[in-house]
């Protein structure tokens, strides 16, 4: 895991709104602007997460179960988790506020940032996030079509804009 993540993981409990947005971004690979219309009445009876992007209106999908997967997505259970520590759910979304309330992607986008500040990891953004698991799919051998449907991206080109800072010996030995 990213350097960054491994402390917001450590330092936001998994029954804390912190935590649930940050493993929502890390699962969905969404904007933030997507991922505070997410919840369960868009993930399918056989565990696929599927959306239109706000942004571009296209189609993204990930896989939101382990059972569905592929190897190179890096699946972790810690999104399961934090929802089922919560306290309080909202019915329809994943991330809202403490008051059970949606979140704004504005608000939400400064609230993440702050958060992540405090935690001492000033340098992470939700954006980041997106941008990170981009790489990681290529470093794991993700062809542009996987990255782009997960992503959401309509060209190539983005895809690889999106993955620029993946590490390029794991690219080659992983691919």
């Amino acid at each position: 895991m990213a350097k960054g993540f491994g402390l917001a993981v450590g330092h936001w409990p998994l029954h804390s709104q912190e935590r649930v947005a940050f493993e929502v971004l890390y699962s969905s690979c969404a904007a933030i602007g997507d991922a505070v219309t997410l919840g369960p009445n868009m993930v399918d009876d056989e565990g696929w997460l599927t959306y239109t992007r706000k942004k571009s209106v296209s189609m993204a999908t990930a896989p939101f179960n382990g059972l569905v997967a592929p190897n190179w997505f890096g699946w972790t259970d810690d999104l399961e988790r934090a929802l089922a520590a919560q306290p309080k759910r909202h019915f329809t979304l994943f991330m809202c506020t403490s008051y059970g309330t949606p979140r704004s992607h504005k608000g939400a986008a400064s609230w993440f940032s702050r958060a992540c500040s405090a935690a001492g990891i000033p340098h992470l953004s939700s954006h980041g996030v997106r941008k990170y698991r981009a790489s990681m799919f290529k470093e794991n051998g993700a062809t542009p079509e996987q990255r782009m449907a997960i992503l959401g991206h309509e060209s190539k080109h983005e895809a690889d804009r999106y993955s620029k800072s993946a590490d390029l010996r794991k690219v080659i030995t992983n691919g």
